[in-house]
């Protein structure tokens, strides 16, 4: 892989993206279908926590999607020219609730492109900060951390697993299956090879199987917390990507107080932290 500098994408920085969409509320029920809730889906209704993401997703011809099935890079996105894509991180900060039926516009905006070099190689690391708003007014704002790397090498071992927090105030376990992620990726229009093509997944990405998708997990450990936490509302709720977890592998969802709300995290059955989360009410 040639070098990369960061001023090769500094002109992408600052760059900005306006959509305006209705939120309707077929997406709202196909989450709870594939989650087996009832999150309530009438007009007026609230978005189901993270449900952001199930609006304003990348619908772009299949002749403009790179080999991973996301979208091509070079128009929003900087034209990184390293192959592994992977979602790493989120901060979201929630303002008043999104509902069914009201127009929303949200605004992307490329924050920072840098390049570091790491055990497996050279990273570029990219922040791209999203703001939604209702008839002007801040309904949530989060800031997404993407990474990008080179394929693995063949004799490249995955870094050492991080142990679990073993302090869990409630604990709740879903089983996963390529039902349930083939729906969540029909339900976020997620065309990324690693969550559906096994043969993709493990002859060029490396992974022993079917990925399950980082925003997934995250989602069903903040409806977790719905559950297990009296009625509050969110302020802030940011999560870190720490393991890959693959289809067929349970998901323990786990957390305990903390000074101002509550430490998350998912593991898996061997007790390997795979993401980890805070809220704050």
């Amino acid at each position: 892989m040639a070098d990369i500098d960061e001023t090769t994408y500094r002109e992408w920085i600052g760059r900005t993206q306006v959509m305006r969409e209705r939120l309707d509320a077929w997406p709202v029920r196909g989450l709870g279908a594939a989650l087996e809730r009832d999150f309530g889906a009438g007009e007026g209704d609230e978005v189901p926590g993270l449900g952001q993401w199930l609006y304003f997703v990348p619908a772009v011809a299949r002749s403009r999607m790179g080999e991973d099935g996301h979208p091509q890079r070079g128009d929003f996105l900087p034209p990184v020219s390293l192959p592994r894509r992977m979602w790493a991180a989120s901060d979201i900060s929630f303002g008043r609730p999104m509902r069914i039926g009201e127009e929303v516009e949200k605004t992307a905006r490329i924050a920072s492109v840098s390049v570091k070099e790491g055990k497996t190689g050279v990273l570029v690391f990219l922040k791209v900060e999203n703001t939604y708003r209702v008839d002007g007014e801040q309904a949530l704002s989060e800031v997404q951390t993407l990474v990008y790397r080179d394929d693995p090498k063949p004799d490249e071992a995955p870094p050492p697993p991080r142990p679990a927090p073993d302090n869990a105030a409630w604990s709740e376990v879903v089983e996963t299956d390529t039902a349930l992620l083939f729906r969540y990726s029909a339900v976020t229009f997620n065309a990324h090879r690693i969550h559906y093509d096994a043969p993709y997944a493990r002859t060029v990405e490396g992974y022993p199987d079917v990925v399950v998708h980082g925003q997934l997990t995250a989602t069903l450990l903040f409806d977790a917390l719905r559950r297990n936490v009296a009625s509050q509302r969110a302020k802030t709720f940011g999560f870190r990507a720490m393991k890959p977890i693959f289809v067929g592998q349970p998901i323990f969802l786990e957390g305990a107080p903390a000074e101002s709300g509550y430490e998350l995290w998912a593991r898996d059955a061997n007790g390997h932290l795979c993401l980890s989360a805070s809220v704050d009410f």
